[in-house]
């Protein structure tokens, strides 16, 4: 018996929104808790390039003090994001799934971007 006429049903029912361009982040329960309400997303960045393409929605975010998110994806075990609420406050989530599988969160005063293994770093 073939199944081919599963698929036209099967793809009916698939969810339209799903991007499978853009990796799943193990961070997205955490970046929802911190805030309130939903934060402008300035994109998740999985090379140097990406990430300073980026920058330029973090720099007018900052600059006009208004919320954002951004993400960088080092491998598939280590992430990062950069977090700005609408009260100002700003704070750096790291996840690392090898080992325990640990979400560190640590505030800041601003964020560093660089080009070295862990790009998004904590000025306090």
């Amino acid at each position: 018996m073939r199944l081919t006429w599963l698929l036209p049903l099967f793809l009916l029912t698939s969810p339209v929104s799903a991007d499978v361009r853009r990796p799943l982040s193990p961070l997205t329960s955490e970046i929802v808790a911190a805030s309130d309400v939903p934060l402008p997303d300035c994109g998740i960045a999985g090379t140097p390039g990406e990430l300073e393409a980026a920058r330029s929605c973090v720099d007018a975010a900052v600059r006009n003090n208004r919320p954002f998110v951004i993400q960088f994806r080092i491998d598939s075990v280590v992430w990062q994001a950069a977090i700005q609420l609408p009260s100002g406050r700003r704070m750096l989530l790291q996840h690392d799934s090898f080992g325990e599988g640990r979400i560190t969160r640590e505030t800041c005063q601003t964020f560093s971007f660089t080009d070295t293994l862990l790009p998004i770093g904590c000025e306090h």
